[in-house]
């Protein structure tokens, strides 16, 4: 109940930036997603122009967005799902690394996801505040979906809830990489 509440009151605060990440998606479907290099939580260097040939879930978050912290577990089974597939998948935030292993350490997360040992089985990717402020992410959780070839298919904004209140992220992502499979 209280996970629930946590989120609808995150989804009410974030609506101011809908309109801008609406533009945002206007901007990227179809477009290339910019070339860039990262480094992970585990000192590994990411190339987006290397990772061409793979499909890219690119899910931006943030350890104090409580809809983003409630769709891991629906994004950890997508990871499990795709097991084996030519899908990469990064999370992208503008928090500090020392705050987010810090994150996944807390008491607090292990209460929000009824877990003893939180994980996000994407690569984390942290202190990307200029790079998220270049894809125009107004609204948090948003997940870009980028096809083989580089282009951006998708936009996903925000997160939904079906009519008992649980989160639709995996219905809303799994589609979209199954249709760039085929």
């Amino acid at each position: 109940m209280m996970l629930k509440l946590f989120i609808c009151v995150a989804m009410f605060c974030l609506a101011g930036g809908h309109a801008f990440s609406q533009s945002a998606r206007a901007k990227w479907v179809g477009k290339p997603f910019p070339a860039t290099e990262f480094t992970d939580m585990d000192h590994q260097r990411i190339s987006t122009e290397d990772l061409k040939g793979s499909i890219l879930v690119v899910n931006c978050w943030s350890v104090s967005c409580g809809p983003c912290v409630a769709e891991i577990p629906d994004l950890n089974r997508l990871v499990d799902s795709l097991e084996g597939k030519k899908v990469v998948f990064l999370g992208l935030t503008y928090d500090k690394y020392p705050e987010i292993a810090a994150f996944f350490q807390s008491q607090r997360l292990k209460d929000l996801l009824h877990m003893e040992k939180p994980v996000f089985k994407f690569r984390l990717i942290g202190e990307e505040k200029d790079f998220l402020g270049t894809l125009g992410v107004g609204v948090y959780p948003t997940t870009f979906i980028v096809g083989p070839d580089g282009v951006v298919r998708d936009v996903i904004l925000g997160v939904s809830m079906d009519k008992d209140h649980q989160l639709l992220s995996y219905q809303k992502i799994r589609p979209a990489i199954d249709q760039l499979m085929r």
